[in-house]
């Protein structure tokens, strides 16, 4: 079952990582062996040592979460919640892009494919709306950390 949810390729290309370029293959560097996820041409992609460390995590939750830190770059998690929109619990915060669509469904798809599987190693079986809090307190907690690494930085400079 699991060969049917992946496929794996030789790449050659050099690409960055980025939003824009997470629908290709995000390596850095030639030859590398490539994860695709979600459904076949769904053309989203992630490193196989990426895939590994996603596919060991111990919930959904968390797979999932590792899944969306290697297919995004780090100022779109900075700019970006899971659907996009206001902030339900913050009314001053701003408002904020949803992240790329293809890849959250590639995720998502991939989750809904194998529920069996997951409703066996794990105790709770896959929710929507419990992966979408999982990976906006991801982003969240991540600004939290930038804010405070600009913070440190400005009073060094002081």
């Amino acid at each position: 079952m699991m060969a049917k949810l992946v496929k794996m390729y030789n790449v050659q290309k050099y690409h960055q990582r980025s939003s824009q370029s997470s629908k290709n293959p995000p390596f850095s560097m030639s030859k590398f062996i490539a994860i695709e996820i979600g459904y076949e041409g769904s053309n989203v992609f992630v490193r196989r040592r990426q895939w590994d460390t996603a596919n060991s995590r111990d919930t959904f939750q968390s797979m999932g979460v590792s899944l969306v830190r290697a297919l995004f770059d780090d100022e779109t998690l900075l700019q970006s919640n899971y659907k996009g929109g206001k902030s339900k619990s913050n009314k001053n915060a701003p408002q904020r892009p949803g992240l790329d669509p293809n890849i959250m469904t590639s995720i998502k798809d991939f989750k809904t494919y194998i529920l069996e599987a997951v409703k066996r190693q794990f105790p709770v079986e896959f929710k929507q709306f419990v992966f979408g809090m999982a990976i906006n307190n991801m982003m969240t907690k991540f600004r939290r950390k930038n804010v405070v690494a600009d913070d440190m930085e400005e009073e060094q400079e002081v």
